[in-house]
Formats: C-alpha cells, sequence, structure tokens
C-alpha cells in the first residue's frame, strides 16, 4: 500500500510541476518549448484526471486494510489532485 502512495505522490508532484510551469514559460516565445507543451499536454491533462480516480479506486478496493493514516494520506492526495485540477483550469 506505502508504495502505491508513494507512486502517487511522486506523479502528483511531477502534475503539479508542469502545470505551475506552464504558467510561468511562456510557450510562444520558444518554439522548442512551445512544441514540448503542445506534445504533452494531452498526457499530463490525462494524469491530472486519472490520478483522483485511480485513488478512489485504491481506496474501494483497500477499504477493509486501510489504517488512520493511509486514509488522512490518502485523502491529502485526493485534496492535492483537486488543487492540480485547479491549476490546470486557470
Amino acid at each position: 500500500m506505502k508504495n502505491t502512495f508513494k507512486i502517487i505522490t511522486l506523479s502528483s508532484i511531477s502534475v503539479l510541476l508542469y502545470w505551475i510551469l506552464t504558467k510561468f514559460i511562456n510557450s510562444n516565445e520558444n518554439k522548442f518549448l512551445g512544441a514540448l507543451y503542445e506534445m504533452s499536454a494531452l498526457i499530463f491533462v490525462a494524469f491530472t484526471v486519472l490520478i483522483p480516480v485511480f485513488i478512489i479506486y485504491t481506496f474501494i478496493k483497500n477499504r477493509e486494510g486501510l489504517k488512520g493514516k493511509d486514509t488522512i494520506y490518502g485523502g491529502l492526495l485526493f485534496l492535492f489532485s483537486l488543487i492540480n485540477i485547479g491549476i490546470m483550469t486557470q
């Protein structure tokens, strides 16, 4: 269970950093960064949507085996994923 949360945490952080960087970097000025953004945007949109779905699936699948810390940590990850969606849509 801890490996699953570590993978979700690392992927959530990478998605958050991607969306924050796209807010500050003008992709129209630099052609290479613009092309990189255009190729990767759809992948990160999918990750942004699928991470909360995967967290909910993990909770439903392991609902009996979850302990107090796992529940709090998963809830924080879900909240973190919703923040990612908020940053993405601004």
